[in-house]
């Protein structure tokens, strides 16, 4: 896996930005001037965007607002999106497709399950980190009071991570790497592996960020356990 480490920390933000493709490289903060495409405007608006409703709220965030952020006029704003829920909606899509672009070719690399494993976990909390707005937005609209945004369906992308979670997991079992009659709890613990991940970004943003070698150090704790580090200790003694 050391090797595999290596090579993913010298390509993920390379690898990153072809996957994106050129109408997502605003994500990257860029921020823009007069020779702006209109990929890049539309792609800043949506950063101003996301910034203002993870601080705010969707109802406490006017177009001005978003506007003067994303350093455009109201006509321009308007001339991308038709109204504010628009914007929102087109936001929240635009997440979701990059998220499931990136996820399905993270999971897509060559290697063993807990390479590809690793590779996902890598470019997920990647992401996580350098859009952070947007998982703020996305757990604002979870747990925040009801009719606070529009609705959202998101149950698309979790019945795709789902499924291609399902599908490494069960390579695996091909492979003769994984045991067929844990799958469905190993998918649960890996997934929720994520969800915990993104939720400690959320609430302490100090903290220092994962990097790939304490994710690595996160996976083989799921395949391995902790039981063997525990009786190594009581052996030392």
């Amino acid at each position: 896996m050391k090797s595999f480490q290596r090579g993913w920390e010298e390509n993920m933000g390379r690898d990153a930005n072809l996957l994106m493709g050129p109408e997502h490289v605003g994500m990257h903060g860029h921020m823009g001037g007069p020779n702006d495409t209109e990929a890049e405007t539309r792609e800043r608006i949506l950063l101003a965007a996301a910034s203002l409703f993870a601080g705010k709220g969707y109802a406490a965030t006017s177009v001005r607002e978003i506007a003067e952020s994303a350093r455009v006029t109201k006509p321009t704003l308007y001339y991308y999106f038709k109204n504010k829920e628009d914007l929102y909606v087109q936001l929240l899509d635009h997440a979701n497709s990059t998220f499931c672009q990136l996820v399905g070719s993270a999971l897509s690399v060559p290697g063993g399950v807990r390479d590809r494993l690793l590779a996902f976990y890598s470019t997920v909390y990647g992401l996580f980190v350098e859009h952070l707005d947007v998982v703020r937005l996305i757990y604002s609209m979870f747990y925040g009071p009801p009719g606070a945004a529009p609705d959202y369906d998101f149950q698309r992308t979790n019945d795709h991570l789902e499924g291609l979670m399902h599908q490494v997991l069960q390579e695996g079992v091909d492979a003769g790497e994984l045991r067929e009659d844990n799958l469905e709890e190993a998918s649960f613990m890996l997934l929720g592996m994520l969800d915990s991940l993104s939720c400690l970004l959320v609430a302490q943003p100090q903290r220092p960020a994962l990097n790939v070698q304490d994710l690595g150090r996160l996976v083989d704790l799921v395949f391995d356990g902790a039981c063997a580090v525990l009786r190594s200790k009581e052996g030392d003694r």
